[in-house]
């Protein structure tokens, strides 16, 4: 995330803070996100208010009766509302500082930016915030992804438990034995001490959340997860038969549990991976 604030005509910086680590040059661009704000204003009588530019998506806020524009550069997959409702606060912020209780800023600039600089502590304690605030989600979402996860693995469990033959149900224990062995003895799963809290017993099931979320990469943990299950489906529908499978689905309501939780799947992008796994042979 990158942040200008800059008067309004000239486009001169009054503020700039970087949270992102890419090296911009902060005053070239400046002059060119006003220009892009001047075009508009000038052929289309309205302010810019937001594009896509090498790699940033560009929110703008211009503040017409103070003369000011404000503008973050976040990545392309940020939530446009949402970069748009911060802009907003540093905007507010940023007035009620040095219009309403300095008085510092007039309808003319004399080009002194100095007394700016103490703003970008306020900055830094609107990122810290919202960075704790987005990792609060992202852990959310992980545990909405193992719980999830954890519930469709105990579906199939019943299934082993309660509707196999004595026979049938060896076979599918012996490979599922053979699987998460291969699995935790992998050099990858040993070196992370998170994977290898994954677990599996012929009656006591699967367990998935025993995983630690403050001590793992959540893209790892359930990029791992997404494979192992994968091959989980594929035991059974070897060993039983994708007909066998799709009725004892239906039977354990599988089905029923993808299509109730539809919505909340293609929340975290899982409703065609469990058509997938579940309709497709």
């Amino acid at each position: 995330m990158n942040i200008w604030i800059l008067e309004g005509n000239s486009g001169v910086t009054l503020l700039f803070k970087s949270f992102s680590g890419f090296h911009l040059n902060e005053y070239l661009i400046s002059g060119l996100i006003t220009a892009f704000n001047q075009f508009t204003l000038k052929e289309f009588k309205q302010p810019i208010e937001s594009i896509n530019m090498g790699g940033y998506k560009w929110i703008y806020i211009h503040d017409t009766e103070h003369n000011l524009l404000f503008v973050i550069a976040d990545t392309k997959d940020s939530k446009e509302e949402l970069v748009r409702a911060r802009l907003d606060v540093i905007r507010q912020a940023f007035i009620n500082k040095y219009v309403k209780e300095e008085k510092i800023w007039g309808n003319k600039f004399d080009g002194n930016v100095e007394p700016f600089e103490p703003f970008t502590g306020v900055l830094e304690v609107f990122y810290a915030q919202w960075v704790q605030s987005e990792d609060l989600n992202t852990m959310a979402e992980f545990f909405d992804f193992l719980g999830i996860f954890q519930q469709l693995l105990n579906l199939m469990n019943t299934i082993i438990e309660r509707h196999l033959f004595y026979d049938v149900k060896l076979a599918v224990w012996e490979k599922l034995e053979e699987l998460f062995s291969d699995f935790l003895n992998s050099p990858e799963i040993q070196a992370n001490p998170e994977l290898s809290k994954i677990s599996y017993s012929r009656h006591g099931g699967f367990d998935i959340i025993s995983i630690n979320p403050s001590n793992c990469d959540y893209i790892d943990v359930e990029k791992h997860i997404i494979i192992l299950f994968h091959k989980i489906a594929q035991i059974l529908k070897e060993t039983i038969g994708f007909d066998g499978c799709l009725i004892l689905f239906s039977k354990e309501k599988i089905i029923e549990y993808i299509y109730n939780n539809i919505d909340f799947l293609k929340s975290l992008n899982l409703s065609n991976y469990m058509f997938q796994i579940f309709l497709l042979e």
